[in-house]
């Protein structure tokens, strides 16, 4: 997915700009839809931290965690997505704005 290459080189906008269509084309309610919009707010979140908006990370951060609890595996399987690889990569951003916060 091009969405997810950009999220991963740091072109984080560019992430946000390619996956939002596919969401806005998915099926209201579905995991998939859920997926979508979980990865275009961890590439905001990834944005954020980049512009030093630690509240606006956390934010973010949350609404990205409460999204994936409701994703079941073979979603993310598909999408080629491990849930460690996505909490891990949301524990650093919530401990980079935790130290901005100091």
């Amino acid at each position: 997915m091009t969405g997810l290459q950009f999220l991963d080189s740091g072109f984080f906008w560019e992430a946000h700009e390619v996956i939002e269509p596919v969401w806005l084309a998915l099926d209201v309610g579905t995991p998939q839809r859920q997926l979508a919009q979980a990865v275009i707010q961890l590439a905001n979140a990834e944005l954020k931290r980049c512009m030093d908006r630690p509240n606006a990370v956390r934010r973010l951060c949350d609404q990205v965690s409460l999204l994936l609890t409701a994703i079941p595996e073979p979603v993310l399987d598909a999408a080629g997505l491990e849930r460690k690889e996505l909490e891990a990569r949301i524990a650093a951003l919530r401990a980079w704005s935790n130290l901005q916060s100091l």
